[in-house]
Order: C-alpha cells, then structure tokens, then sequence
C-alpha cells in the first residue's frame, strides 16, 4: 500500500502530514472487518514506523485492536509479533486488549511441553519481536514469557536465534518477572 510505500522509505513527515495520514487512514477504518490480517499488521506497522502518535491514530489503533480480539487464531504468528512490535513502537500502555489477546493466543499456539518439537510457525525473530513488544509495554508478567522460555528458547531452537535475537530476548526477559 501506499502508507507502508511510505514508512518504508522513511519518511518523517511534520504534525500535518501525520494528521493527513491518520484521516486517510481512518477512511479504512470500516473495511477493517474484512481486511486481511497482513492488512491490518501492515497499517499498524506503517503507523508505527512513521511514529504517529496514539492519541491522534487512537480510533484506527482501537479498530485494529479489536479485528485482533476477535480472530487472533487467522493471524500468522509473523502478523502477531508485527502488530505486539508496531503497538509497543506507539509506546500503547500493558493493559491494552492487544497485548492480552496475542498472549493468549501464543500459549494457545506453542506445543505443550514435552509435545512435539518448539516454535513450529513462530521464527526466532518472531519470539524476540514479541518478548521484546511485551517488555517495552510493560507487560512483563505475560504468560508468553514462561511459554517462549520453557519451550522455545532450549536447544536446539536457540542456535536458530541472530545474536540481536538473543540480545533482545535476555533484555525482555531482564525487564520481565520471569526470573
């Protein structure tokens, strides 16, 4: 899309530009029941990037939030971890409907222990995008945390992490009560 054209070069435009944005894409905001998951973590992410400010963008953050909620099981665990990123991005507080439905559904999704091997769909930059989106927002009690630590970051499954990956986990994990 345009909006995502647009983060993607970096573009930092002045209060106006941003206002101009966010009435665009406010225009969407009633097609967002049928938009596509990839759709809807593509426009948060784009908000995101061109740091629009959450009071401004709070009806379209809000909109999203709530296509989050109410069908977390059709987002790819890639679409969960940019929606928890591009959330924490916009400095959006812990207790927002977000955070606790892409928690739930992370549990939902990780194989229980002892089942079959680690994060089957969630890649190791996934797992540190979404430790570190839940620790930036202050959401450091999360069950994701006991579940990403117990059954996806033992071996072998660590030594597919970047050491930036790594980093940003050991830091979410620092600022969490896991340990």
């Amino acid at each position: 899309t345009a909006l995502n054209r647009l983060a993607k070069q970096r573009v930092r435009p002045g209060k106006a530009g941003v206002l101009s944005v966010v009435k665009l894409v406010e225009g969407l905001v009633p097609g967002f029941p049928q938009s596509t998951p990839q759709t809807l973590s593509n426009t948060v992410w784009a908000l995101a990037s061109l740091r629009v400010q959450v009071p401004e963008a709070d009806k379209v953050l809000e909109a999203i939030e709530d296509e989050v909620a109410s069908r977390p099981d059709v987002f790819s665990s890639q679409h969960l971890g940019t929606v928890a990123w591009s959330f924490a991005k916009l400095q959006c507080q812990k207790d927002r409907l977000v955070f606790q439905s892409i928690n739930a559904e992370v549990v939902r999704r990780l194989p229980t222990v002892g089942g079959p091997p680690g994060l089957q769909d969630f890649s190791p930059q996934t797992c540190a995008n979404l430790l570190w989106a839940l620790a930036t927002a202050g959401n450091t009690e999360a069950d994701v945390f006991v579940t990403i630590g117990d059954r996806g970051l033992a071996a072998p499954a660590i030594a597919d992490f970047s050491v930036q990956g790594i980093a940003n986990c050991v830091w979410a994990y620092a600022r969490s009560s896991y340990f």
